[in-house]
């Protein structure tokens, strides 16, 4: 939404990015957030950096989001479970608890929560990871050469994410170039994978970036 708005409600659907206009000035009845631990929603401003500033007249809470740079006034508002990117304010957020998720899925794609264990090898986790989660591809993480990791949502989400050395040859992590990976923390690849993503690879947060590549090439932007 690129221009100071009135709104009625507004509504942020589980696995989209919400942009408001850094600096413009949005006076909204409530935002409803219906995203969930496998499927988060996301509130930002463009520029970064850059306040939106928002102005409630009715109580809100949201759930699973990941916010950074909203300003809020007005009514109270809170938001559980959730991911605080920095530069918010008038918003009482509770973060959501960061962990480590082991790609159980064999061949499979990203946005299925059954590749995901908080063990390595171990049972379905039931979540996807956010921008907290660390993801982990290793030994137990594939059960044949070549199989694939696919990234198939418009936007994947870690913090850390590592391919370890005892990993089956040619595990690959792929994805289509309209695809975007966004990396709160660092990247290390493994010399036994291929990596054909093929989408732009967002290192977001205010901390240090570490990218091992392991002789890997990108397909495309490192943002």
């Amino acid at each position: 939404i690129n221009s100071s708005s009135n709104l009625q409600n507004l509504i942020l659907a589980p696995g989209f990015n919400y942009t408001l206009l850094g600096g413009g000035m949005y006076s909204i009845n409530s935002i409803l957030a219906t995203g969930t631990c496998s499927s988060m929603a996301s509130l930002s401003s463009n520029p970064v950096g850059l306040s939106a500033n928002i102005n409630l007249t009715a109580p809100t809470n949201l759930a699973f989001t990941i916010l950074q740079d909203v300003k809020i006034t007005g009514a109270p508002a809170t938001a559980n479970n959730s991911i605080n990117l920095g530069n918010n304010s008038g918003i009482t957020i509770t973060e959501k608890n960061s962990q480590t998720l082991y790609w159980i899925g064999r061949t499979g794609n990203w946005s299925n929560p059954a590749n995901w264990s908080l063990t390595s090898g171990g049972v379905p986790s039931g979540c996807l990871p956010s921008l907290i989660d660390d993801v982990v591809f290793d030994a137990n993480s594939f059960n044949a050469n070549g199989q694939i990791v696919t990234l198939n949502t418009l936007n994947s989400f870690c913090k850390n994410m590592t391919w370890t050395s005892n990993i089956r040859p040619d595990a690959t992590m792929a994805g289509r170039d309209s695809i975007r990976l966004n990396i709160n923390g660092s990247l290390e690849f493994a010399a036994a994978m291929k990596q054909e993503f093929k989408g732009d690879v967002f290192f977001i947060g205010s901390g240090q970036h570490t990218i091992k590549v392991a002789g890997k090439k990108f397909n495309t932007d490192l943002i």
